[in-house]
């Protein structure tokens, strides 16, 4: 349901399978995500604090936790973008996800860049691209309708 901008029925979702099961990270890390994209960011602080994705590590960072507590938007994506970058240097972060990071803060160039890069591939977060409505402004970005001609990936 997030991936069709229904944030409100996709938390409705992951609540009722809380209520079937308190414990999983699964739901947890579900709810976070939505709450975030509600811009309900304390919520989501304290349902990705109970989930176990891999990625949770960054919502324990002192720094992404008070931008979101204070509902600082550009200073939590531009926080989240700088240790992406360091997470780079040392393990594989797919280049999709710095196109949607960039989309966040409106580096055009930059998204472009990385999708460019994204579609090169190998991207294990390609999907996401597709999906991902922070990208939604750049849809019409001719490089970007280009890109998905070329990869027969256009409607």
């Amino acid at each position: 349901m997030q991936w069709q901008r229904r944030y409100d029925e996709a938390a409705v979702a992951a609540r009722e399978a809380l209520e079937l099961d308190p414990q999983s990270p699964v739901a947890h890390l579900q709810l976070a995500r939505s709450l975030v994209a509600k811009k309900e960011y304390v919520a989501a602080l304290a349902e990705f604090d109970q989930s176990d994705s891999i990625n949770v590590w960054i919502y324990q960072d002192p720094g992404i936790r008070a931008a979101l507590t204070r509902g600082d938007e550009s200073a939590y994506w531009r926080l989240l973008l700088e240790r992406m970058k360091l997470r780079a240097s040392r393990s594989y972060v797919p280049a999709s996800f710095f196109a949607i990071l960039y989309a966040h803060i409106g580096k055009r160039d930059s998204v472009m860049v990385w999708l460019g890069r994204a579609f090169a591939g190998p991207d294990a977060g390609l999907f996401s691209v597709l999906q991902n409505p922070a990208l939604d402004p750049f849809r019409s970005d001719p490089f970007f309708v280009a890109l998905l001609k070329k990869h027969r990936l256009a409607p």
